[in-house]
């Protein structure tokens, strides 16, 4: 605890412990963001291109 208290006073520790900060922030907006681009834009296009697929018809082979 004492170690942590020193960061914190310090001048560069605490710089350092800001961009970690803004640094987790955007890790964390960036997942959000992927998540729903994937469930909401992609997900729902593959599921349609899918279903076009499945009602291709084959002409028979002779």
């Amino acid at each position: 605890m004492q170690k942590f208290i020193k960061v914190m006073r310090n001048q560069e520790g605490q710089a350092f412990l800001e961009n970690g900060l803004y640094i987790i922030i955007v890790v964390l907006l960036l997942a959000g963001a992927g998540y729903t681009l994937a469930n909401l834009g992609i997900k729902p296009k593959y599921s349609e291109l899918q279903e076009e697929i499945r009602t291709v018809t084959i002409p028979p082979l002779q």
